[in-house]
């Protein structure tokens, strides 16, 4: 099965570059899979690319005009790049001329980079947090909670704050964010909530 997919980001952009770019290479598509209006970083089980990960086999191939059409975001290509090898779907990306393939070297060595490139952008996220708390402490704001009051760090989503800071940068919703954790809105908004309070984000 050969999937195609397009995504562009505003209702000003137009689809047509990218599937004029696909067949001008003479790919036969099964089927093709278009988002329009879609920012790459939300989550890709809300994009319709999820049908071609959910329900891609070994062998299956993707196909897009460019690596950057998979997310805007590095955390976001990663993933899917790591799902597809997992699942043995190859990723043929046009204008960079290259398939992303699990017995590929050059695959191993994207992931790598891509792995690499996403942790400092973690690290950055998390810098910069322990900058701002340093600063209202400087400041002399009073941070926590009064006695009594449960300690942020017995929140559920606690332990993935980070990633969830992130996620919230990259634009995601709560409601999408709450969906990847398998939890209620309100328990995402409880977490941002609280953690806005103590200048943690």
């Amino acid at each position: 099965m050969r999937y195609a997919y397009i995504r562009v980001s505003t209702d000003k952009q137009t689809t047509e570059n990218q599937r004029s770019l696909i067949e001008g290479r003479g790919f036969k598509i099964d089927e093709w899979l278009v988002d329009e209006s879609t920012h790459g970083t939300s989550d890709w089980k809300v994009r319709s690319i999820e049908k071609a990960i959910s329900n891609g086999k070994a062998g299956d191939e993707i196909v897009v005009a460019e690596l950057s059409r998979l997310g805007r975001s590095l955390s976001n290509v990663l993933e899917l790049v790591e799902l597809c090898r997992k699942k043995e779907i190859v990723v043929i990306c046009i204008r960079e001329g290259i398939e992303l393939r699990d017995d590929n070297p050059i695959t191993k060595l994207l992931i790598s980079i891509l792995g690499s490139l996403a942790e400092m952008e973690r690290n950055l996220i998390a810098q910069r947090t322990k900058d701002a708390l340093a600063r209202k402490k400087a400041e002399g704001v009073v941070l926590g909670r009064p006695k009594g009051v449960a300690s942020i760090a017995s929140y559920k989503l606690y332990k993935h704050r980070e990633k969830i800071f992130l996620m919230v940068k990259q634009g995601f919703s709560q409601r999408a964010i709450a969906d990847r954790f398998g939890v209620n809105r309100a328990t995402v908004a409880k977490l941002l909530k609280r953690s806005r309070e103590e200048g943690l984000i």
